[in-house]
């Protein structure tokens, strides 16, 4: 549901009670200390004592990640994520958190400005963030903090607006302790609390394809098969999007039997895309500890927010397709989301809630105590929700995920999807609205959650009621336009290494 969050402006979650007595402490501290230029010191001091109580926060996204893949969200056919597993039992792990999006570009616009798609308008390769929408490290810039950034996907980057607020932001691969170290070295000369944002890409394809890095806990796919399967991978990516590239209206080219062999075959080999998938979470899971040992290592561990989480999912031929931006099934849309607190606070909650992408910059802000005055966050603070004791109050009437497609043709899915769909949970119910197709399907995830007994027929009042607060939802979520992006040469060549751009 669209919920504006109040103005944060205090440091830490603190009761009326509490923040009274800290005021007063600074005070009686300032008093005893005299007037004048002793009064001014004291002030000085607490203020800076303040600020340092506010915590570093890193922002750690692993691109195309499943949360169904992971050990601590119950994957047990291979020991994908030992790390992350452990990192779990001093954090709180959201088991229903999703992307408001099933692909990166109007997902990162989402978890940067706290909006949905259709009110950043951040939909294809040709649109940026529109200027009137605040980031995360704007609105943390403002507040004093130093602002870093290493992203491994171009539509995170700066041709569609998501550098903005960022001090230092750089385009970097395979992103691991070595790789942040010295931009820790810089927050430690700087002195400012500090955000760190980390974007892999390891499950996303390219490094996927390289096989497994432990050949002991994976089985053994050939060099010749990788080479052939990441092949057969991007040339069914480009088939999807000729429309797109050529800047013709979709629908225009009908490769339908082109697609088909594709994805044919990319199903019948789908023992081994299922393996290096696995592997490619691994690897991710290695590069994610080491951050954490050099966090670490460096005394920064008690005082760093940790927020693990992805963009979207991965589809393997669940519901017919493969890669993502097809559909927003529970393989797309439904992500791993942990969030360690300063000082371990909730270690070990596992909340059943729904929650999104959207809720991590106000949850953020609030920990920072960072002012956002005038602001639109569409999401809610998620360290208030522990508090309150509704973690596990699952049964409100939610939007997850909106897919608003721009880029893809595939006759069949136009025909029975159409390009606007529409996630809505209620409890374990969840309905997907297809805009414009006029169909609503209807699952119950208790019993169902691969999403294959469509229950619209059997239960046609529950179907109705989420078809019509989707569609009053929407008529309501409107927003800024987004600004037109040219993607400079520099963009061009990161797309390309991910097989987006011919």
């Amino acid at each position: 549901m669209v919920i504006p969050y109040p103005t944060y402006s205090w440091p830490s979650r603190l009761s009326a009670v509490e923040r009274s007595s800290w005021i007063a402490i600074a005070v009686l501290v300032a008093v005893s200390l005299g007037a004048g230029l002793g009064c001014r010191q004291a002030v000085d001091e607490a203020t800076a004592t303040a600020a340092a109580k506010r915590p570093n926060i890193l922002v750690f996204l692993v691109d195309t990640l499943r949360a169904d893949r992971l050990g601590t969200y119950g994957y047990d056919r291979r020991p994908t994520s030992p790390r992350i597993d452990t990192f779990a039992d001093n954090a709180v792990v959201f088991e229903q958190a999703y992307a408001p999006s099933p692909w990166t570009l109007p997902t990162v616009a989402s978890l940067v400005s706290s909006t949905f798609v259709c009110e950043h308008g951040v939909a294809s390769d040709r649109q940026q963030l529109p200027a009137g929408l605040s980031t995360i490290a704007e609105r943390l810039s403002a507040g004093g903090y130093l602002t870093m950034g290493l992203y491994g996907n171009a539509y995170a980057g700066p041709s569609f607006g998501l550098d903005r607020g960022f001090e230092h932001y750089v385009f970097s691969r395979k992103n691991d302790a070595d790789k942040v170290a010295p931009l820790l070295d810089l927050a430690d000369a700087d002195g400012r609390p500090f955000l760190l944002y980390i974007h892999n890409m390891e499950p996303h394809g390219g490094e996927r394809f390289q096989g497994a890095k432990q050949p002991g806990f994976f089985p053994v796919v050939t060099r010749e098969r990788r080479d052939e399967l990441l092949g057969r991978f991007n040339a069914y990516r480009k088939l999807t999007r000729v429309d797109f590239a050529r800047k013709q209206p979709l629908g225009t080219t009908d490769n339908t039997a082109d697609q088909q062999r594709e994805l044919a075959f990319l199903t019948e080999h789908y023992a081994e895309n299922d393996v290096l998938y696995d592997a490619a979470i691994r690897l991710a899971d290695e590069r994610f500890g080491s951050v954490l040992d050099l966090l670490r290592e460096r005394s920064l561990q008690s005082e760093t927010v940790v927020v693990l989480l992805s963009d979207h999912g991965e589809e393997l031929g669940e519901h017919g397709g493969w890669q993502h931006d097809q559909s927003v099934y529970e393989e797309l849309i439904r992500v791993p989301l942990l969030i360690r607190f300063p000082d371990d606070e909730y270690a070990g909650r596992r909340v059943r809630q729904v929650v999104s992408v959207v809720d991590v910059a106000p949850t953020l802000l609030q920990l920072a105590g960072t002012a956002v005055e005038g602001s639109v966050l569409r999401g809610r603070d998620l360290g208030g929700l522990l508090g309150s004791g509704r973690a596990n109050d699952y049964s409100e009437l939610v939007i997850t995920a909106v897919r608003d497609n721009q880029k893809k043709f595939y006759a069949p899915w136009k025909a029975r999807r159409g390009d606007l769909n529409i996630a809505v949970r209620e409890g374990f119910l969840k309905a997907i609205v297809n805009v414009e197709v006029g169909t609503v399907e209807l699952y119950d995830l208790d019993v169902d959650m691969a999403e294959k007994i469509d229950l619209a027929q059997v239960r046609p009042e529950d179907a109705a009621r989420l078809g019509a607060f989707a569609h009053e939802w929407l008529a309501g979520c409107g927003g800024s336009e987004a600004a037109v992006s040219e993607l400079d040469e520099e963009t061009l060549d990161q797309l390309r290494t991910l097989g987006y751009v011919d």
